[in-house]
């Protein structure tokens, strides 16, 4: 609202002629309602677990020892001992490392170290060791200083 006589005389012609309106308006069988307006205050914010607790999928069922029984691969129809090696296995490994070396076998084969060296002790016989020389002889010449 402003104090200024301008806008308050201002606002009574409108007042009137608001007025008038009003009047033709129940002169023709109008009636005026009240709405229902918001509520006063709004809601409290929920805090903690004042809230719903969300919704979460099933547990799943436990299966029965049954069911895994089922579900479980059939066992393998050879009874060989854990870390066994095939005798093809052993004469290819036998025949490689007359040439190469532990390493190399290991890569090609993909038996892991320590299988191979239960296999060498197993069936007696030896890699082929480990020579460094050749890559020693480009590592010197290259640190020799000619100027020296």
């Amino acid at each position: 609202m402003s104090p200024e006589l301008s806008t308050i005389q201002r606002n009574k012609e409108r007042s009137a002629v608001l007025e008038a309106e009003v009047a033709e308006f129940l002169k023709r069988g109008g009636v005026i309602g009240t709405l229902k307006g918001f509520p006063v205050r709004p809601e409290p914010k929920r805090y903690g677990r004042m809230t719903a607790p969300k919704a979460r999928p099933p547990e799943p069922h436990r299966r029965t020892k049954e069911a895994v029984r089922a579900a479980a691969p059939p066992p393998s129809t050879q009874n060989l001992p854990r870390g066994h090696v095939s005798d093809e296995v052993v004469a290819q490994i036998r025949h490689m490392a007359q040439t190469t070396t532990i390493t190399d076998v290991r890569r090609k084969t993909g038996v892991s170290h320590h299988m191979l060296r239960k296999i060498a002790a197993e069936h007696r016989f030896e890699y082929k060791p480990f020579d460094p020389s050749p890559n020693l002889s480009c590592v010197k010449a290259e640190r020799i200083d000619p100027v020296a």
